[in-house]
């Protein structure tokens, strides 16, 4: 009888061991098949994103944009924008030391020389070169995180400083004359004029098709003055278009973000998460 109890605890304790393993072999298979889910989902979100990406290239050389891709050119460029034109769009923000700002960027880009220091006593060096991205604008000194939340729909690294004037937004277009204003020591509200004229003409009689077309009603020399300035940087059309997608998945969302130079027939810059 003794033995036979034995017998039965060992029996017991086999079948509680045996159930702990299946327990375990269960939860891993299991999580190998969440994981193996997971990573189908995800190949399948890149794979979704990849592909309308693909489309939207397409359109771009077919010049079919539609309303999805963004133009860089419809932007303020902060590599080739004069010291003004910086006043003007740090202004925008609200800025009260624009001016001084607008010194460290063209310090941090290498047009100046930071005969004081600032950077170096802020405990870092100015780059000396042209911004690669937009984000690199935050580490301007000065310029705080919010006020480039404020400033990043306005700005862009990529052109050669063209401005489009079929794309540009009427804020945007309002900077650039407000710098080419400051220029010319005339008030900033001729500026906005000419801006508004522009976007008023341009609702109405629809896209730009020559500078021709481009025949605002402006009033007094000084708007005169402004618009010719402007033209002088302004394009009819762009090269290269930020396009941002999404793949979606189950669960799986694959954000991409590129920016597409339609001359060189190349992307310029990737972003996915």
């Amino acid at each position: 009888m003794h033995k036979k109890a034995q017998t039965l605890v060992i029996i017991l304790w086999v079948l509680v061991i045996l159930a702990f393993l299946a327990v375990g072999i269960g939860y891993r298979v299991s999580t190998a098949l969440d994981f193996s889910r997971y990573q189908k989902d995800k190949l399948k979100a890149y794979c979704l994103a990849k592909s309308q990406l693909s489309r939207a290239i397409a359109a771009i050389d077919r010049a079919e944009m539609g309303s999805d891709p963004i133009s860089e050119e419809s932007k303020i460029n902060i590599n080739t924008a004069s010291e003004e034109q910086l006043i003007a769009l740090l202004e925008k923000a609200g800025m009260p030391s624009a001016q001084e700002i607008a010194a460290n960027i063209l310090i941090y880009r290498g047009d100046k020389e930071d005969d004081q220091k600032l950077y170096e006593r802020s405990g870092y060096l100015p780059k000396q070169d042209t911004f690669n991205c937009v984000e690199e604008f935050a580490l301007v000194k000065g310029i705080a995180k919010s006020d480039f939340e404020k400033l990043k729909g306005y700005i862009t690294v990529y052109g050669k400083g063209s401005l489009d004037i079929n794309t540009a937004s009427e804020g945007v277009l309002s900077i650039a004359c407000r710098g080419i204003a400051k220029i010319l020591k005339v008030e900033d509200s001729y500026g906005d004029s000419v801006a508004g004229k522009i976007i008023e003409l341009r609702d109405s009689a629809g896209r730009f098709k020559t500078r021709q077309d481009i025949k605002p009603s402006l009033t007094g020399q000084e708007e005169q003055n402004i618009f010719n300035k402007l033209m002088e940087q302004a394009a009819l059309s762009s090269d290269n278009f930020l396009i941002a997608v999404t793949g979606n998945a189950s669960t799986i969302r694959n954000k991409v973000s590129c920016v597409y130079n339609r001359a060189e027939k190349r992307v310029v810059f990737w972003h996915e998460n």
